[in-house]
């Protein structure tokens, strides 16, 4: 590391950052995932971080790069959004028995790692343990839904559901407003945090609770903002949705969160 690696005398974190900065971006994705060495230096952050080795930067220090490893993860999250399918994922880029799950278990395991980076770090390692065989069972259980031009009150045994992000400069505190209102007028609706009559809200596995509430939609109002779409769960929670409407099982809504910004700004 340091003065002695033949890169030069570099800061881990900041190459890092840039890598991740520009994973978000669909374009650069593919350009990213065409290097050998990327996913090699991303594993090597999260090795040094769950063993204890002092950071690799230009200004010394000691303890452990936890900026790094945090960057690492959330790097790993933004580039498994390229690939549509889990199978793909492990086929192409990172293959399930590799030490990449063992060294994410250990990160999630950590007391010093960031929520964000807990929530990244699970979705990467959901995605890397989840079987081809299993989402086929998943998608062949759900029945087909007729297709709506708005949202039915009518519909058996299927609720509204809001997707959305977190985030303040998402405005997630309208999203609630909504739900409030939607409830008022009589319609069943799945927020994260409290569910529906169908689904119970987010609990435990994340990844299969989210792929419930969206199998049980009639319609789902995609709350849109710049954050929801860097944001990698949104990205497969908003992917999921646009595989179940193009096989006509549900109805995607748009709402536009943040001035400016569109379903199609870049």
């Amino acid at each position: 590391g340091g003065a002695d690696h033949p890169l030069g005398t570099f800061c881990l974190s900041l190459t890092i950052n840039a890598c991740q900065v520009l994973s978000v971006s669909d374009s650069n994705k593919e350009l990213l995932l065409k290097s050998p060495l990327l996913l090699s230096l991303l594993m090597r952050a999260l090795r040094m971080f769950v063993n204890g080795d002092p950071p690799i930067e230009c200004c010394g220090g000691g303890g452990e790069d936890t900026e790094a490893a945090e960057l690492a993860v959330h790097a790993l999250a933004q580039l498994s959004c390229y690939y549509d399918d889990d199978a793909k994922l492990q086929d192409k880029y990172i293959a399930a028995d590799c030490s990449v799950v063992q060294l994410l278990y250990r990160f999630i395991a950590h007391t010093k790692v960031g929520n964000l980076a807990l929530e990244n770090a699970r979705l990467v390692v959901g995605r890397l343990l989840t079987s081809a065989s299993k989402d086929k069972e998943r998608t062949a259980s759900v029945e087909p839904s007729s297709a709506v031009t708005g949202i039915s009150k009518s519909a058996a045994a299927s609720h509204v559901m809001l997707s959305y992000c977190w985030n303040q400069t998402a405005k997630p505190e309208l999203v609630k407003l909504l739900h409030t209102q939607l409830l008022a007028r009589g319609y069943d609706v799945w927020l994260d945090a409290v569910g529906s009559s169908l689904v119970p809200p987010m609990a435990g596995s994340t990844d299969e609770r989210m792929a419930e509430a969206l199998e049980a939609a009639q319609v789902v109002i995609m709350c849109v903002s710049r954050i929801y779409k860097e944001r990698p769960n949104c990205r497969m929670e908003a992917k999921y949705a646009n595989h179940l409407y193009k096989k006509g099982k549900l109805q995607i809504l748009y709402v536009m969160m943040q001035q400016d910004y569109t379903t199609v700004t870049e």
